[in-house]
């Protein structure tokens, strides 16, 4: 299988008879920028600390949505369900 020159995608085939695609060569611009790093692991520091606050965010919009007079009770504001509640809308 080949594609256009921009991807230049082949196919080849192995000892065994099976075929698997490659996709080598593909055609880049100067611009572009290299991947150094692959995988779940090639998030830096900061990027795994904002993805872990933003997770934190929804659990806690849900958890106010969900149980006000817990987190209020917990909080010193039994008399706030709906001003808790508005804040995890």
């Amino acid at each position: 299988m080949t594609w256009s020159r921009t991807y230049c995608a082949t196919s080849s085939r192995r000892t065994d008879g099976s075929s698997s695609a490659s996709t080598t060569k593909i055609a880049r611009s100067e611009g572009d920028p290299r991947i150094e790093q692959k995988g779940p692991s090639s998030l830096t520091g900061p990027d795994r600390l904002a993805r872990a606050l933003g997770w934190f965010s929804i659990g806690l919009g849900v958890a106010e949505l969900v149980a006000p007079g817990r987190i209020g009770r917990t909080l010193g504001l039994d008399d706030k369900k709906g001003l808790i509640r508005a804040y995890g809308a």
